[in-house]
């Protein structure tokens, strides 16, 4: 089974401290959590003065839910993705990763939900082929917000290198 705390590592060492960039959706971000987020769970805490601390505990609360997978890998890539682009938008891309891995035949069903057959399949499937199928997702995610928004463009080729990790 994955470990938090690997993964919580994986998510830190790409996100970084404070930042607050005039284009960034999410608004204010400290180690990855913004203050929108803070917002839409009632915690009104500022962000700027989250410590290292109340992350962990907001990520192990709000984002882990993956310690049932078998690859950390996977576990990392999944979290990773849930923190950037949002839980159900991790958890769907890893479904349709899936469906993608043998042309539909898991049947899953994209509803960004991680129950029983999204974690059988993350078990079952070649963990090799499902982290390139979920990098390749996340590619195409971050060019369709580009496409929708060109302000995002200064984050795109950030947002790459973070999906080829």
């Amino acid at each position: 089974m994955s470990s938090f705390h690997t993964s919580l590592n994986f998510v830190l060492s790409i996100e970084g401290g404070y930042s607050n960039h005039p284009n960034d959706s999410g608004g204010e971000t400290n180690l990855g959590i913004s203050q929108k987020f803070l917002n839409s769970i009632e915690d009104y805490r500022v962000v700027k003065d989250l410590s290292y601390e109340d992350v962990k505990a907001l990520y192990k609360k709000h984002f882990w839910f993956f310690g049932t997978i078998e690859s950390q890998d996977i576990a990392n890539k999944v979290f990773d993705m849930s923190v950037n682009m949002g839980l159900k938008t991790g958890i769907r891309l890893l479904q349709l990763s899936i469906n993608d891995c043998c042309n539909n035949e898991a049947n899953v069903d994209i509803d960004g939900l991680f129950g029983p057959k999204t974690i059988f399949s993350s078990n079952f499937l070649p963990s090799g082929l499902l982290i390139n199928l979920l990098r390749l997702n996340s590619i195409i995610r971050y060019t369709k917000i580009v496409n929708g928004d060109s302000s995002q463009r200064v984050f795109l080729l950030g947002w790459i290198r973070r999906a080829l990790r």
